[in-house]
């Protein structure tokens, strides 16, 4: 059987068009695990109601709000324990079209060296996201993700990887829509709770490949992201808001060490400035990401 671990907080009106999608186009055995985040609105309510009846919708409390990760292990271990072979870790901003999830599935199950099978998005316009990461990161390239100009180059590169459609290698999932073999993503040690939100899919895929499996984009498992209505931030508070778990993931698993954090730290800034967003209350809110980043990495644990 399939589980869909699917993380809600607050936006509970969102996750009802998320499992309503599900429950159209699925044509596998599955059941859902909703996960509520410790929402501080009536959202647990919410959902226990809209699904007090209906079979198919377990709906957890998390009962405290740990990160996405947290709420999505929640999720995987109890559809474990309900002897689910595969789940899916996924976005309540998710509408899944018909055959995403059975394409996913015969991918994973295609081999049993496959630990991941994602989901290749579009926006709901119908235009392509970037849905997966191809190459690792390394300690470098990490630390000058915000250099100007590379976040189109990527995107360029993606489009040219993805044209001829099928099912790619790649090394992890991106956007929040993927489905994991439950013994891989034990055997990974689940995902890692000491991010609260973003760098999840990164830091999967190097546990995956550390456990000794493979990922996959399928490109005809399509589905929808409604980008944006799970966080509501813009994109540039998201880029301060992923500080701390981007430290967190430099300092644990690529080795970073204080040349690699200045880089980070100034090829931000002048992001920031490029963008024309660098005013008073950025600066301010991106010099507490990065105060608790810095406490945070300078845990120096390994969770790998």
């Amino acid at each position: 059987m399939i589980g869909i671990a699917i993380v809600n907080y607050k936006t509970w009106e969102t996750t009802l068009r998320c499992v309503a999608s599900i429950e159209r186009v699925c044509t596998r055995p599955f059941h859902i695990y909703l996960v509520d985040n410790h929402s501080p609105n009536d959202a647990l309510r919410a959902l226990r109601e809209a699904y007090r009846e209906d079979g198919n919708v377990t709906v957890l409390d998390a009962g405290k709000n740990g990160g996405y990760g947290f709420g999505l292990n929640c999720g995987i271990r109890a559809a474990i324990a309900d002897g689910c072979d595969a789940i899916i870790a996924s976005n309540n901003d998710i509408i899944y079209l018909e055959g995403a999830i059975e394409t996913m599935y015969d991918c994973l199950t295609s081999s049993p060296q496959i630990g991941c099978a994602g989901a290749a998005q579009r926006t709901e316009s119908g235009g392509e996201m970037y849905s997966a990461q191809f190459a690792p990161d390394t300690a470098l390239s990490m630390a000058l993700r915000y250099i100007p100009l590379r976040g189109k180059l990527e995107l360029r590169r993606y489009a040219r990887r993805v044209r001829g459609g099928g099912n790619l290698p790649v090394f992890c999932p991106m956007g929040g829509c993927y489905m994991l073999r439950a013994e891989a993503i034990q055997a990974a040690g689940f995902f890692d709770e000491s991010v609260f939100m973003y760098c999840e899919e990164r830091i999967l895929g190097t546990k995956l490949r550390k456990a000794g499996y493979t990922a996959y984009l399928c490109m005809s498992a399509q589905v929808i992201h409604e980008c944006g209505k799970t966080t509501g931030y813009s994109k540039t508070i998201e880029k301060i808001k992923t500080v701390p778990s981007v430290l967190w993931y430099g300092h644990t698993y690529l080795g970073w060490n204080g040349f690699y954090d200045l880089l980070y730290r100034v090829t931000l800034r002048i992001n920031l400035i490029l963008l024309g967003k660098y005013n008073k209350d950025i600066k301010r809110e991106l010099n507490a990401a990065l105060e608790a980043g810095k406490r945070q990495g300078g845990e120096d644990k390994c969770a790998c």
